[in-house]
């Protein structure tokens, strides 16, 4: 899609011509679908109460708003080979749910940090939860993002080398 100078400058349009809810909308299907599993396997432990839900939910959205913002300052900062591979790292991140190892093991993770807090079951401490394991999985997300980048370095030296 291609943007005139007076729109692309307006404050709702990024660089590529994408709105700031179109960007939202990006990430709130790629948070959503990554957290999917934790969802899931929180539900399955007996984390059905309103607060709980809701505060997974908002810790969800949390992530999603976070996401977005990263994308519009990289795309600010005309950041786009950092924006493919995070999205190349995120949508590696979600097959690897298959393997439920990362997700399992980064609640493992959570659980034993939020436990230094003694806080009981609730909002709150499932808030937090939420926020841990997407913080320990985000980092993951980070790794693999780092390694695409630099393989796509590799690969762009090589090429160059040869010509």
């Amino acid at each position: 899609m291609k943007t005139s100078p007076e729109i692309a400058s307006t404050p709702a349009m990024t660089m590529a011509g994408r709105s700031r809810s179109q960007v939202f909308l990006k990430w709130t299907l790629l948070v959503t679908l990554n957290a999917l599993f934790s969802f899931i396997a929180a539900l399955l432990t007996d984390h059905t109460s309103f607060g709980d839900i809701a505060a997974m939910l908002l810790g969800i959205f949390t992530f999603i708003c976070a996401y977005s913002y990263l994308e519009l300052r990289a795309r600010a900062r005309n950041h786009e080979r950092f924006l493919k591979s995070l999205k190349t790292g995120v949508i590696v991140k979600m097959v690897l749910q298959l393997i439920p190892g990362v997700e399992i093991g980064a609640g493992f993770a959570a659980d034993s940090f939020v436990g230094l807090f003694e806080l009981h079951r609730g909002f709150f401490r499932t808030y937090l939860m939420t926020d841990v394991v997407g913080i320990l999985l985000s980092v993951f997300v980070f790794l693999i993002t780092a390694i695409v980048m630099y393989v796509g370095d590799l690969i762009r030296l090589r090429k160059n080398r040869g010509k």
